[in-house]
């Protein structure tokens, strides 16, 4: 983006304008140019309709009275005691957040100081190195997926006195590999002998189709 013929007082932070912008755009002219059908796997969305009872049209303030009032701060009680019981925690260590981009926005910028780092699991998805470069931390691009070795290999020589965490994402996007709890033990122990926070992003995890 070019800042120089915008209209504004003063640009803004540094932090952002090195943030790379539009990770896809480099394929948008191939994509115009394709015949047929298109389908955009890239984009988050969803093809599926909220449940019935779940719809902007099906929500009333006769039924909710509160509607229009702030809502509870770490989430609605029942949502987080359903939580809890999924994951077998206590309500007191569940924050729910508008979306996994706001969660990770909101680990950031809590978790990290200038300039620490975040060891990124690469392939990645794009969004998690803006979000660490905007809490003026420095993303790591680790190469993880498909290299050999064990985990300590893989991870220990990008460990500094600089990083605060680790971040993965299984299932991968953009690759749909999944770790085993193997892996992902080992990665937790390594977390431990260096007590790095391990941001775990698992929203795609109802979406392994072949075994546990």
């Amino acid at each position: 983006m070019n800042w120089n013929g915008a209209n504004m007082i003063r640009p803004p932070a540094a932090k952002v304008t090195s943030i790379k912008h539009g990770v896809f755009s480099k394929f948008s002219a191939r994509i115009s140019q394709m015949q047929g059908d298109i389908f955009p796997l890239h984009l988050g969305d969803t093809y599926l309709e909220p449940a019935k009872g779940a719809r902007t049209e099906d929500i009333y303030v006769r039924d909710f009275p509160n509607m229009h009032r702030y809502t509870f701060s770490h989430g609605h009680p029942s949502f987080v005691s359903a939580i809890a019981d999924r994951y077998a925690v206590s309500k007191s260590r569940i924050l729910v957040t508008a979306g996994a981009t706001a969660g990770l926005h909101v680990a950031s910028a809590a978790l990290l100081s200038p300039d620490e780092e975040v060891l990124i699991l690469a392939p990645y998805w794009p969004l998690i190195a803006g979000i660490t470069q905007l809490a003026s931390a420095k993303p790591i691009s680790v190469p993880f997926f498909f290299e050999g070795g064990s985990v300590a290999d893989r991870i220990e020589p990008y460990i500094t006195k600089k990083t605060a965490a680790i971040y993965v994402n299984t299932p991968n996007n953009p690759t749909g590999k999944a770790l085993d709890e193997n892996t992902m033990s080992e990665i937790a122990e390594l977390a431990r002998k260096h007590n790095l926070w391990i941001w775990a992003d698992e929203v795609y995890e109802q979406l392994i189709f072949e075994k546990k």
